[in-house]
């Protein structure tokens, strides 16, 4: 269109944003109302919990930007979706597929997340799917992840993600070159590790702190899975899945992911466990009280990230 990709405020940023971030955006809230049918919940309750997951989460003012992390939510949001089309309707070929293509692209946009695209393979294979179906779901990763290492070896020689060659980032007036500044590098101790769990959990830019609506989603997750509720196997897949992702940052970062609001490596996991937030509308408790108020501090905290994700104006003025 001829717009020059210049620094501060620009129309060309805006359009870039709005046809990957915010397009995904989306089509994943459409999704994950359409994933909440197959809970039974009629369609006013769904769109409270699409509101939350829109509005009311983290992935509302990550939305907003060019990043990879929102991205991520939004490609494994629609792959989930196809996955339980896939289990409550027909087995359609074209399901597995494009199912398969959202999880690979997931893993492509922010790297740890391909491990769910690993998970639910795992989970086709012991539901009995047939051999073509689970080649159509796998194929897209093969090739995601061919083009994801040919892309990096043309850049830097290397396969590997950039961030595992911390070579890479020595050089003159590098922010990365003190030790430790760089994620991915090097395991932390034990009492770094503890002190990780605690600080991006609950700490000043806590993640659960950040997604109040997480403290009744996690015991209703794991109350799917105690009680063998309809949707356990997907909630064992997400739940091991989550941890293994969280206990990577734990263990091999410490810097919280830089200035931004709370902890944007989590963000991908925020719609899959929200999804089972669904009993609190199965009757009528003390939980559907305690999610109106969550709610209501849920969107203050997503709107006032929606001002600000980046936190250091020394980097850049426009921070939206």
């Amino acid at each position: 269109l001829g717009l020059n990709l210049k620094h501060g405020p620009n129309i060309a940023y805006t359009i870039i944003t709005l046809l990957t971030v915010k397009l995904a955006f989306l089509a994943a809230l459409w999704c994950f109302f359409g994933a909440l049918r197959y809970t039974g919940l009629r369609s006013h309750h769904r769109f409270y919990l699409t509101l939350t997951l829109g509005a009311g989460s983290l992935l509302f003012p990550w939305s907003t930007t060019f990043n990879n992390h929102s991205l991520a939510a939004s490609f494994l949001t629609i792959g989930f979706y196809f996955l339980l089309k896939v289990r409550f309707e027909e087995a359609h070929g074209r399901y597995f597929l494009i199912s398969g293509v959202c999880f690979a692209l997931a893993g492509a946009c922010d790297v740890p997340t391909g491990l769910f695209h690993l998970l639910f393979t795992g989970y086709l294979i012991i539901i009995s799917t047939s051999p073509r179906h689970i080649v159509l779901f796998t194929a897209p990763l093969l090739l995601t992840m061919t083009i994801y290492m040919a892309h990096n070896a043309m850049i830097s020689g290397s396969i590997t993600p950039f961030q595992t060659n911390p070579e890479f980032f020595a050089y003159e007036g590098s922010a990365f070159a003190q030790p430790g500044e760089l994620s991915g590098t090097q395991v932390n101790s034990p009492a770094a590790i503890l002190g990780q769990v605690i600080h991006y959990l609950f700490g000043k830019n806590g993640f659960i702190l950040y997604n109040p609506m997480l403290f009744i989603a996690v015991p209703l997750l794991l109350r799917e899975i105690f009680l063998k509720r309809d949707f356990w196997r997907e909630a064992c897949l997400i739940l091991a899945g989550s941890i293994v992702i969280m206990t990577y940052y734990f263990v091999m970062t410490n810097n919280s992911g830089g200035w931004s609001y709370s902890i944007r490596w989590f963000v991908p996991l925020l719609p899959m466990v929200l999804f089972f937030l669904y009993p609190v509308f199965e009757t009528r408790s003390p939980k559907t009280r305690l999610f109106t108020v969550l709610l209501c501090a849920s969107l203050v905290i997503s709107l006032v990230g929606t001002f600000d994700p980046w936190s250091d104006k020394s980097v850049n003025e426009a921070s939206l």
